[in-house]
């Protein structure tokens, strides 16, 4: 008699990602397992795309269907910077300028001594606000050999080797270097000496590719309650949508039914524009498309000590790769989270290094508006979990790589919870509620105490007089140009009561209205040095101030062309701004001088 085969232990986890996709109105989303290479979890729920009939069979998201990465990509680029290591290429400490000598940080001492280890454990110091920076004037991405004109001109948020900044910048330097010594482009190197030895054959390297594969992923964003950011903002800042705000302060303790209670909650979703075929130049630090079936290869390489299923070896330097470079934190045992026992240490080449129990952990995230994706690997225990979901504001990630650590790695600690399917549905009221609520608690911080969008509240007397003043280019070495323009009629076309408005042109696809920051916003006075008229772009993507630019008698005027009066206008002496960005992650005040 044969036997039978035994219990899946990740059966009842199986069952909770299919209805927790449902609950949560995830689109699509996809949770690969594997234990000693055995495929306990490998399957997709949802759709692939919101815009198509969801009970179209073809449309179903599965571990066929083609997802962007994002900046899983970072560890393709390291092990690339390892293969060259291992054919004596590149020298893990040989400072980055031998390679690349037009190279230069603001700080001469620390150019003179970056490695690629700093480059890809993120302990150069320099940050920014790199939204921002890699969009460029045009709305195109800037290429990576265009990064070095502007590294000069980037700031330090901390000393170099003893700070820890999360850098794509720094990362895309990297790739370049991998391009500069290999004479390939990153995408080719990748593709010839890791993809194509791992059998990796689904993913593509281009926006065009990727719009054209017939089982691509489109992204999503969610839309709640209304189209409009105004109206968003009242009613999630100003707590009008009760039945968020009520779904995020419940406890876990008070639910009953996780999965209806999230139900009950709808929420309204699109499909998001697609981004143009120029964002090839992310390639090597934040842009290749794959599918779960490949992904799973590449866990499985690390977990594996760096051989294919062949048993052919692909990565090479893995003990440098690994490496613990640049802690961060969570050191010592107590600093664990008491709830699921997982803590972070801190950066490794293209990894983040955490801990579970007595194991070392791999993981990283990737992540664009609208698409995300985590992969973890246990070497030790030969544990690869890889997850893609094409919406990014309800976010699932963390409880489902917690159900399974737990499940196959049981922890017998009295301070840690053991993380169970049954714990997991009481969090997810609060979890589909979570991003809505955060948003507004952030809005809110800024706006002030009174609803700046209420029917009650008064609407401005008179234009403010500085705001034409305002309006003109501005320019930083390395973000490039703002304009700042002024719109005689904000809102909509069919609006009565619309009113003027500054908005922020950055490209032609980015213009974002600007909303004024409260007098008593704490957030602006801990920011900025000047939080005198402060403004936001919703959904509170960019915190900035324009400050008047003092002069020698304390008043610096715009240039009146050569007659001051043309044309039967008198030009009048104007009190002349700059613009100061806050640097989302350090707080850094980045400074752009009017240009014009």
């Amino acid at each position: 008699m044969t036997a039978s085969p035994p219990p899946n232990p990740l059966a009842p986890i199986d069952d909770f990602f299919v209805s927790a996709v449902n609950a949560l109105q995830v689109p699509g989303m996809t949770l690969s397992v594997l234990h000693k290479g055995e495929r306990l979890i490998h399957r997709g729920a949802g759709v692939r795309r919101l815009d198509r009939p969801t009970d179209d069979p073809t449309n179903a998201m599965d571990v066929d269907s083609l997802a962007m990465v994002c900046s899983l990509t970072k560890a393709m680029t390291a092990a690339a910077v390892g293969i060259l290591v291992h054919r004596g290429k590149l020298d893990w400490t040989t400072p980055v300028v031998a390679y690349l000598p037009e190279f230069a940080l603001s700080d001469p001492e620390a150019t003179k001594r970056v490695t690629l280890v700093d480059l890809l454990a993120h302990r150069t110091g320099v940050v920014g606000d790199e939204d921002f920076l890699w969009i460029g004037d045009r709305g195109d991405m800037l290429a990576i050999a265009s990064l070095l004109k502007i590294a000069p001109h980037m700031p330090f948020g901390g000393p170099f080797r003893s700070s820890s900044y999360y850098s794509n910048f720094m990362a895309a330097v990297a790739a370049l270097v991998v391009e500069r010594v290999s004479g390939q482009s990153i995408a080719d190197f990748v593709d010839e000496n890791i993809l194509r030895p791992l059998n990796m054959r689904d993913g593509v390297w281009s926006m065009d590719e990727f719009y054209a594969h017939p089982k691509s992923v489109r992204l999503h964003d969610v839309v709640h309650p209304r189209t409009d950011p105004a109206e968003f903002a009242a009613d999630v800042a100003y707590n009008k949508d009760a039945p968020i705000n009520a779904m995020y302060a419940q406890p876990e303790s008070a639910v009953v039914d996780g999965l209806e209670e999230a139900r009950a909650l709808p929420i309204r979703q699109r499909v998001m524009p697609m981004y143009g075929s120029h964002y090839r130049d992310y390639v090597g630090i934040g842009f290749y498309c794959s599918t779960a079936n490949d992904m799973i290869k590449w866990g499985q390489c690390w977990a594996s000590g760096g051989k294919s299923a062949s048993g052919q070896q692909v990565l090479f330097e893995l003990d440098t790769l690994t490496k613990l470079h640049n802690p961060t934190g969570g050191m010592y045992e107590s600093e664990a989270d008491g709830a699921h026992g997982l803590r972070t240490l801190g950066f490794a080449c293209g990894w983040i290094v955490q801990q579970f129990g007595e194991h070392e952990v791999l993981m990283h995230t990737g992540g664009f508006p609208g698409t995300g994706c985590v992969l973890v690997v246990v070497p030790g225990a030969d544990i690869v979990i890889y997850l893609s979901g094409n919406q990014t504001t309800v976010d699932m990630d963390e409880i489902l790589i917690q159900l399974s650590l737990h499940a196959l790695l049981p922890v017998h600690r009295a301070d840690v919870e053991k993380v169970t399917v049954a714990s997991a549905l009481k969090q997810l009221p609060k979890m589909k509620a979570e991003f809505v609520a955060r948003q507004g608690i952030r809005l809110r911080s800024l706006l002030g105490e009174t609803n700046p969008f209420a029917a009650t509240a008064p609407a401005p007397a008179a234009l403010p007089a500085t705001w034409p003043e305002l309006c003109g280019n501005y320019y930083h070495p390395a973000f490039g140009t703002l304009t700042i323009l002024l719109d005689a009629m904000a809102g909509d076309d069919n609006d009565e009561d619309a009113v003027p408005a500054l908005r922020v042109i950055r490209a032609p696809e980015f213009n974002k209205r600007l909303f004024r920051v409260s007098a008593t916003s704490a957030l602006a006075k801990k920011k900025f040095t000047d939080p005198t008229n402060a403004f936001m772009t919703f959904p509170g993507t960019m915190l900035l101030c324009f400050r008047q630019v003092e002069g020698e008698d304390d008043t610096a005027v715009q240039q009146p062309p050569s007659c001051s009066v043309s044309k039967g206008r008198v030009w009048q002496p104007l009190r002349r701004y700059e613009v100061v960005l806050m640097e989302r992650v350090t707080g850094i005040e980045l400074v752009f001088p009017r240009r014009d």
